[in-house]
């Protein structure tokens, strides 16, 4: 009849380490908290860990969960510069060295919005600056469960540092928002705490369910079954954006797109949803005092069905091509 603990049944928190241990992260249950979806895990690691005033470095392009986690706790994001494969060393170490930075947050893998992956040597040259630099990293790796590249999290070569959000929303009933977190012990009590501020427990019922899927086999199929469906569309997006530029990865879930020069992305977005489409414009994930990049984020797991999708892609080549024009004058 009582509330469970903050940090999670242990039962659960033994299935999160399960769950995390298919992607290389050695964690035991007393280091494991459950919280309610990735977000919420964000929120309590940023006002949990960290001091208003407070700055983390971060993709140049980045989750806008973030930010607002960030504009919230009053913590300062600075921007590090991209490439293919994530945040660069080289700007990382500038902007450690320009400002007093207490954290990392990145997306190691399927990066959000952008695609990036970073390969081994990428992950060691970025590790190595964290090490060096003695800060904290959150790596939110919500998109590992349907990666199939060969580089781990940055967690694993630097556990002691590494602050682990492992979300299953993507992978399967998004509607339960739980997540697992991993952290040092000298976190794990802070972090509670805060899921005690904030919700005094994850719901212990949505962590059962997503518990027994994963120990059952339930999420192995959806996830499966998912993959298939991603790349069918995969396949579709491919044939309808052949004349566009854009960078996807095997079996994401979103595509970064770059617009032709008559278009700019914060009307492409606004005429797509006129048009009963959702894509989202860089500026949404942009940090900092850059110029975002005339690109766009289309999801490819948003549309329910396959004839849904199929007619969102429609839709968008003919405002791609200008068949459609821009609903507010283009600027």
């Amino acid at each position: 009849m009582g509330y469970t603990p903050a940090q999670g049944l242990l039962r659960h928190r033994e299935t999160g380490s399960a769950w995390m241990k298919r992607f290389g992260i050695r964690a035991d249950a007393e280091n494991i908290i459950v919280t309610a979806g990735a977000q919420h895990a964000l929120n309590c690691i940023l006002s949990s860990v960290f001091q208003p005033g407070d700055r983390i470095a971060v993709d140049c392009l980045t989750y806008p969960g973030i930010k607002t986690a960030a504009r919230i706790c009053g913590i300062q994001l600075e921007a590090v510069a991209m490439d293919s494969e994530g945040m660069t060393p080289q700007s990382l170490e500038a902007v450690c060295n320009r400002h007093d930075v207490k954290g990392v947050y990145t997306v190691s893998t399927m990066q959000n919005p952008t695609n990036a992956f970073m390969s081994e040597r990428r992950s060691a040259a970025i590790a190595e600056i964290i090490a060096k630099k003695d800060l904290i990293l959150i790596e939110d790796d919500l998109y590992r469960f349907v990666s199939s590249g060969d580089s781990g999290p940055l967690t694993v070569r630097i556990p002691e540092q590494s602050i682990y959000i492992a979300g299953i929303s993507k992978a399967f009933f998004a509607g339960l928002r739980v997540s697992f977190v991993a952290a040092p012990k000298r976190f794990c009590n802070r972090i509670s705490q805060t899921v005690v501020d904030t919700l005094w427990m994850a719901p212990t019922l949505n962590a059962e369910i997503a518990c027994e899927c994963i120990s059952g086999g339930t999420a192995e199929e959806i996830i499966a079954s998912k993959r298939q469906e991603l790349r069918r569309r995969a396949r579709r997006m491919e044939t309808a954006l052949s004349e566009y530029e854009y960078r996807y990865v095997p079996d994401s879930m979103f595509v970064w797109v770059t617009l032709p020069d008559y278009w700019r992305s914060v009307e492409f977005e606004r005429t797509a949803n006129v048009n009963g489409v959702n894509v989202i414009s860089s500026d949404k994930f942009s940090v900092g005092s850059i110029v975002p990049p005339n690109c766009v984020r289309i999801s490819l797991s948003g549309p329910g069905s396959m004839e849904e999708f199929e007619e969102g892609l429609a839709i968008l080549r003919k405002i791609l091509s200008f068949e459609i024009g821009s609903a507010g004058g283009v600027i």
